[in-house]
């Protein structure tokens, strides 16, 4: 559904939890992340469960750090249907990692979420993670040095 005057101030609140989420997840911040979430928040990549609750949450948002560093999702084509008491949103995600060979891409994804209104704030409840690009071309580079 398109915005409407009774619902533009929660499509933009919608707008900046995507752009606080991948700040918080590029930034290696496990609680920042999961503080933004339900406490039974649910991501589930390509159908299968891989984090449950707020706790899980946050672990895999620290891992994902250390075993990445420098990642970031450039997130794009966002868009939401708002009820009043909650919300989905769907969105690109290119995730891009800086090594010393170069710029790699690490993965091309759709993202559906579904999110919910706590206490007068919106929070994220689910992410599905649709990986749109092959396995096999996770690695390659965008940029090499010269």
């Amino acid at each position: 559904m398109p915005a409407s005057p009774a619902n533009t101030t929660d499509l933009v609140a919608l707008h900046d939890l995507y752009g606080r989420l991948a700040h918080a997840f590029d930034s290696g911040s496990g609680e920042r992340f999961a503080e933004l979430c339900t406490n039974d928040i649910e991501f589930r990549g390509d159908q299968v469960m891989i984090a449950s609750g707020r706790s899980q949450m946050a672990e895999l948002v620290n891992s994902v750090a250390t075993t990445q560093p420098g990642i970031r999702h450039l997130i794009s084509s966002v868009y939401v249907d708002i009820d009043e008491s909650d919300a989905v949103g769907h969105v690109y995600s290119v995730a891009l990692r800086p090594t010393s060979e170069g710029l790699v891409f690490g993965a091309l994804a759709e993202y559906e979420d579904t999110f919910v209104r706590l206490d007068g704030a919106w929070a994220l409840r689910r992410r599905d993670f649709v990986r749109l690009a092959p396995a096999a071309a996770n690695r390659s580079f965008v940029m090499a040095p010269k």
